[in-house]
């Protein structure tokens, strides 16, 4: 993979909690059993990222870093993302999740450009 064409997408899955408020879910486990709750649909996979998991935020915040071979794979998986988000078919309908951040990198990691506040 090449490190120019790297980024770090912060997620949250929210829950209910007894007093009928929402809070982040604090994950227990790993991280691969914390993506995998989250039920990504496939075109999260569109140009074949590598990718890899972290928790922040005291385990309240996955990290997920995708790593594209080439531009043109980055260029896909973006298409692809944003054309999901626009038709509402990016997370799992059945699920409140937020995408509260990207961070884009360069080649030594550190971060070029971030948004927040992407699904709040």
């Amino acid at each position: 993979m090449a490190a120019q064409y790297k980024h770090k997408r912060y997620w949250q899955l929210h829950q209910m909690n007894a007093d009928s408020s929402w809070s982040a879910k604090t994950f227990t486990g790993t991280t691969a059993e914390a993506y995998a709750e989250f039920s990504f649909p496939a075109v999260w996979n569109t140009g074949s990222p590598t990718i890899t998991h972290a928790f922040a935020d005291s385990n309240a915040t996955l990290v997920v870093t995708y790593e594209f071979a080439d531009e043109a794979s980055q260029t896909s998986f973006k298409t692809a993302i944003d054309t999901a988000y626009g038709n509402s078919s990016a997370l799992p309908e059945n699920k409140i999740i937020k995408h509260i951040k990207t961070e884009w990198l360069h080649l030594d990691d550190s971060v070029s450009a971030t948004v927040s506040d992407i699904i709040s």
